[in-house]
């Protein structure tokens, strides 16, 4: 287990006490979008989906757009093969590596079960059929989760107009098939626009979901449950700190102080809310990061961890889309091997040894670049 007391934890050594607005840098390109989907893979995210236009004559879409962490901009992927249909509220997740997945979501038309993969190295996109593809009209839903464990997909929960679930479905990447799991214990009630997540740090073989409800939260507190993966076994986690239940929030885990971060969402009394809460595994508690300007109130927006920072794009309040972004550094970064060697020689000297041994590896000249001009 990695030790968390290595790393400045966001509620006890804050780096800031506001969010910092990034901007629009993606233009008309992106536009204002909620509902969407996105995961991070190496030094970027990459956006799929979501709703655009008027709040009331919503138009979904099946654009896949990245977003650069070191130049804080965006680029339209343009991509190959077979994609998947527009759709909104749809699952992701990455493979790990260079890839990630898509499944189920809805659009004006339809509700939708199939499930797509892209590697974001070759922009390509294939759909990922199933040998047991008969069970497609099961996972029909949106506003669920899905979750990569170890060579498994994880889909738990979600909606399809007429129902709300809480069952869990297990895709293997090996064999290409799906399995429903039989669960038991503290089973969480039918929800959708949840949050769920495996801390791969703290608790490696357990889903842990936060949140969500039967359109609106049942609970007027936030709830936790968490699934054991091997043994099958739910079970409430417990929490200290009052926060108010909420669906259609942005959550995002960091592996090194082993915290989930949440913001915003709708309440269960209907409210659009813009706080920003801590949820500290190890000792099972809730905190509210105090911040003196950022995002407004919003659902149905996005949120990840990158590097110390914690990203947020676009969303609704049902008034209006947004298609701004925000940043909130909340850790310290410890310097790469690189970072350090380039502080300690003259720009001739390294970069001399620099072009010699890693020539052609971009982001390794952006650190250096990055070191340089700092000094000079």
């Amino acid at each position: 287990m990695m030790n968390s007391k290595c790393f400045l934890s966001s509620a006890q050594n804050l780096l800031s006490d506001k969010w910092d607005y990034v901007g629009n840098s993606a233009g008309p390109a992106l536009g204002c979008r909620s509902g969407h989907s996105w995961v991070v893979i190496g030094q970027k995210v990459y956006l799929f989906g979501g709703c655009g236009g008027d709040v009331v004559q919503s138009t979904a879409s099946n654009q896949t757009m990245s977003f650069d962490f070191d130049s804080n901009t965006w680029a339209n992927v343009q991509t190959k093969g077979h994609p998947p249909a527009p759709r909104a509220s749809h699952g992701m997740c990455s493979d790990g590596v260079d890839s990630f997945f898509i499944l189920g979501g809805r659009n004006q038309h339809s509700i939708t079960g199939d499930m797509f993969k892209l590697n974001v190295r070759s922009k390509t996109w294939v759909r990922v059929e199933s040998s047991n593809e008969a069970a497609l009209l099961a996972r029909n839903r949106y506003g669920h989760s899905l979750t990569k464990y170890k060579n498994n997909l994880i889909l738990f929960g979600g909606c399809n107009d007429t129902a709300y679930f809480s069952d869990v479905h297990k895709f293997s990447l090996e064999t290409f098939t799906w399995e429903v799991l039989d669960t038991f214990g503290e089973v969480p009630s039918p929800r959708f626009k949840h949050e769920a997540f495996i801390p791969t740090t703290f608790d490696s073989d357990s889903l842990y979901v936060v949140g969500g409800g039967d359109f609106l939260p049942e609970a007027f507190e936030l709830e936790v449950f968490k699934l054991n993966l091997c043994s099958l076994f739910w079970e409430q986690v417990v929490c200290s700190g009052e926060v108010p239940a909420r669906v259609a929030f942005g959550g995002c885990y960091d592996p090194f102080s082993q915290e989930f971060f949440i913001f915003g969402g709708i309440g269960a009394d209907q409210t659009w809310l813009s706080d920003f809460q801590c949820l500290h595994l190890q000792t099972k508690s809730w905190s509210q990061v105090k911040i003196s300007r950022g995002p407004s109130e919003r659902g149905f927006h996005t949120v990840c961890c990158f590097n110390g920072s914690i990203f947020i794009y676009g969303g609704t309040d049902a008034n209006c889309r947004f298609c701004d972004i925000w940043k909130y550094d909340f850790r310290a970064q410890i310097p790469s091997l690189i970072t350090l060697a380039a502080k300690q020689v003259s720009p001739q000297t390294f970069i001399a040894f620099f072009s010699k041994n890693f020539y052609g590896q971009k982001d390794l000249w952006n650190i250096v670049y990055k070191n340089f001009a700092a000094r000079y």
